[in-house]
């Protein structure tokens, strides 16, 4: 399994992808697809459901940096980083 995640977590990881890339069609310029990548980070904004896999809870930490999306673990928010960052 990649870089040593659990199978539920790569199944999550791999939903997450799959979400993202809906949005996102061939042809696309960078500015395009930063924009989905964009409304899913803010669709998560509220605080109450994790920007990864969308767990929905009361206590989830936000975005140590923005603070403006929020992770229900240090797991998540780790692999969500790499497209978060653009927009962090």
């Amino acid at each position: 399994l990649a870089a040593g995640l659990a199978k539920d977590e790569v199944d999550v990881f791999r939903r997450k992808i799959v979400a993202l890339l809906d949005g996102v069609n061939e042809g696309d310029d960078e500015q395009s697809v930063l924009g989905v990548v964009t409304m899913h980070d803010d669709a998560m904004a509220d605080g109450v459901e994790c920007a990864f896999c969308q767990a929905r809870m009361d206590n989830l930490k936000k975005c140590g940096r923005c603070k403006r999306v929020s992770y229900c673990c240090v797991l998540h928010s780790a692999l969500a980083w790499p497209s978060h960052k653009t927009v962090c």
